[in-house]
């Protein structure tokens, strides 16, 4: 049948009910069938791009990019939580594992104290790179943004998704085919929008690097941003 026979078939069956009621319920199936094979083909790629796209960020990393505060950090693997706490500025910081070893980094190298000897030692924190804060704003613009929650006193939590694949990604530059639930980072800001907690959950990431056996959590808490003006060095 050629297209001039296809518009007559047409016209035809316009002109009673019973072909009308043929021709809708063609043209429904037809966009059913469209919708089927779009997502079929389509649709997760689509879905895809948007996860690992991310979202716009409403909230300021600035500080926190400038090394310049009071911080607490607890990684959580499998139960066992290690603690850091201490103050940090773009030149060097000074902190304390579990409360009790001392530690210094003078911007290339750490020290430990040692019955006041300070001794040159490897990086003590666990899992530093989503402890590096020039690696936060790399996971969030990678993230996928799934909700904001508005509290009176002006904080705001924002919660994003993220792919072990992709963070994978940023850290080593090399790809992961799986298939896996998303991690998760939480962030939490102050009136100002300023960044004063981010939390990793990284249960999905930590397993297929097997770092852990069931879980990942590492929270880093940061005050006084900004507002560290010096810390002596004890190697003087």
């Amino acid at each position: 049948m050629n297209k001039k026979e296809s518009k007559n078939e047409i016209k035809e069956l316009m002109k009673t009910p019973r072909g009308r009621a043929i021709l809708f319920f063609g043209a429904y199936l037809l966009f059913f069938l469209f919708i089927a094979i779009f997502a079929r083909t389509g649709g997760t790629s689509n879905i895809n791009k948007k996860y690992e796209s991310g979202s716009p960020l409403a909230f300021s990393l600035s500080g926190i990019e400038k090394s310049n505060y009071k911080f607490k950090y607890e990684v959580n693997i499998d139960g066992v939580i290690s603690k850091y706490e201490g103050s940090s500025t773009i030149n060097n910081s000074l902190f304390k594992v579990n409360g009790m070893i001392e530690y210094y980094f003078n911007g290339n190298n750490y020290f430990t104290n040692n019955n006041g000897v300070w001794l040159n030692v490897e990086n003590p924190i666990k899992n530093y790179d989503f402890i590096n804060n020039k690696n936060i704003s790399k996971f969030i613009e990678k993230a996928s943004y799934i909700s904001k929650t508005e509290y009176d006193s002006g904080k705001d939590v924002y919660t994003f998704n993220i792919s072990s694949a992709t963070i994978n990604k940023i850290l080593e530059n090399k790809d992961l085919d799986i298939s896996e639930v998303p991690n998760e980072i939480i962030i939490s800001t102050d009136d100002e929008n300023n960044v004063t907690e981010v939390k990793y959950n990284l249960n999905s990431y930590c397993k297929v690097k097997k770092l852990c056996t069931n879980s990942m959590n590492i929270t880093l808490n940061y005050d006084d941003v900004g507002d560290i003006s010096d810390i002596a060095s004890p190697l003087e």
